[in-house]
């Protein structure tokens, strides 16, 4: 060692500390931090968004917990959502509505996001509000807005009249956002037709209650149109609108209302591609959700809905598969912040003119040489005496014409220093949104071959060089 240090030269040791550094991982020490321009209206905007925040597992009898809210906001979620009901005491609850799901209180939830929503970014808050609550309840929450949330609260009371464009991050730390039901101007109270996320119809032409997969019929559905409350529509700043046509929408539209899709009208929508919904996108936030029938937590890729300029695409967080694994990776970008700025081509570029900008895209090539891999656990339930074959997965995760999957061969018998120095290499027309996900496999020929690892990174914060990742259980 002292010869080595004499001779400036790195041994083993330094040269692993060398590669263990910070500065060498694979993630850009300078995306480790925010250097987006954060002073564009909203709508320019991809938000970290979770859906059915407060549950911890399946949709039907799963606990809610305010836990999961502060699971959400530590990892620097921005848009997260309460399903609000009548509580049995006069206090609003939290739950999945006609599901086993547990409860947690109205006012607790609001408490925690005072107390957390702004420790891992400053960015805003916003509380997508599904409102099933009496007037007299809703009267109850607006109090509770007020007393906890406070000056925080973004609302119409805040809004520069003569704005024709939502505020932007910067102007907006440190401040709570309401998406939900609103009153029109002038009506004291009224009967709220159902946001897109509140309800979805069924085969059968019954109503299908959001995320629950269960049927109503029009007199249950009734009970669902509940009225809105001007003291809580005072605290609402993005009304929640039924999405009814793109023409529509551009015609009488406002910038400040939000409507929500599920993943089966998304579906719908891009059929006859992405220009109609990249054009939407320019003048109002849209959000996405999973469907009816993910009972088990599970989510969609969020990719496509990026793709076509969709601000708020909202996962369940609790999920640990793939998807959710990208989606939370993308998002470590610029400091983790939670707000991502759009690539230019959806802000500014002319809309007519998009498959000539994709067709006169060139790729970027990518070469990605995995070396090796030191000390690697087990798999669950792999007998005592059977030794590891791991090879390495490494998958491109983006547009269409960019997803990719190639895989290293398998080294026989060792999971303590596998060696394969394999290149694989990938072409990216699209990197602004490409995720790059690494998954460390066991071979079995006999049966599935079981996950030792996983590391997923936007391609936009690679870093070049020889580097190093630590791989997620």
């Amino acid at each position: 060692m002292d010869e080595n240090q004499s001779q400036n030269l790195l041994g083993l040791a330094g040269f692993r500390n060398y590669l263990l550094n910070q500065r060498q991982f694979l993630f850009h020490y300078k995306n480790r931090q925010v250097f987006h321009n954060m002073t564009h209206p909203l709508k320019d905007y991809f938000i970290a968004s979770s859906h059915n925040t407060y549950l911890t597992s399946n949709q039907l009898t799963g606990v809610s917990s305010v836990e999961a809210y502060i699971s959400c906001l530590l990892t620097g979620c921005r848009c997260v959502e309460l399903d609000c009901w009548d509580g049995d005491d006069g206090e609003p609850v939290i739950t999945h509505g006609h599901t086993l799901t547990s409860k947690i209180v109205f006012r607790d939830v609001l408490t925690t996001i005072r107390d957390y929503g702004f420790k891992a970014s400053p960015y805003p808050v916003i509380l997508s509000i599904e409102n099933h609550c009496s007037v007299e309840q809703q009267h109850v929450m607006a109090a509770h807005l007020t007393s906890i949330l406070g000056e925080s609260i973004y609302n119409m009371s805040s809004i520069n009249t003569n704005s024709a464009a939502l505020p932007s991050p910067e102007d907006l730390k440190g401040r709570v956002i309401l998406k939900g039901k609103k009153l029109k101007a002038g009506i004291s109270k009224q009967s709220s037709e159902e946001d897109d996320d509140m309800a979805q119809t069924g085969i059968d032409g019954a109503v299908v209650e959001e995320g629950t997969g269960t049927s109503m019929q029009p007199k249950q559905l009734e009970n669902l149109k509940t009225k809105t409350s001007e003291a809580f529509s005072k605290e609402v700043f993005l009304g929640a609108v039924k999405f009814r046509s793109f023409k529509q929408s551009k015609e009488t539209g406002h910038h400040s209302e939000m409507s929500s899709l599920s993943e089966a009208k998304f579906t719908e929508l891009s059929k006859t591609g992405r220009h109609a919904l990249l054009a939407h996108t320019r003048h109002q936030l849209v959000r996405i959700y999973p469907g009816g029938l993910r009972t088990d937590s599970s989510n969609y890729n969020p990719l496509p809905m990026l793709h076509a300029g969709c601000q708020i695409v909202a996962l369940n967080y609790q999920d640990r598969k793939p998807e959710t694994q990208i989606y939370k990776a993308m998002f470590k970008d610029n400091g983790g912040c939670g707000y991502l700025l759009k690539p230019s081509y959806m802000r500014e570029h002319d809309i007519d003119e998009l498959d000539k900008h994709d067709e006169n895209r060139q790729p970027v090539s990518m070469r990605i040489t995995v070396i090796s891999a030191q000390q690697l656990p087990k798999p669950e339930g792999i007998d005592d005496e059977d030794i590891s074959d791991p090879y390495v997965t490494v998958q491109i995760f983006g547009s269409s014409r960019d997803c990719n999957k190639q895989a290293t061969t398998y080294v026989r018998n060792n999971g303590f220093n596998p060696v394969w120095n394999q290149a694989l290499v990938f072409l990216i027309y699209e990197p602004e949104i490409a995720v790059l996900r690494f998954e460390i496999k066991d071979y079995d020929r006999r049966s599935t071959d079981e996950t030792i690892g996983h590391y997923s990174i936007p391609v936009n914060c690679l870093q070049l060089g020889k580097s190093a990742i630590f791989a997620r259980l």
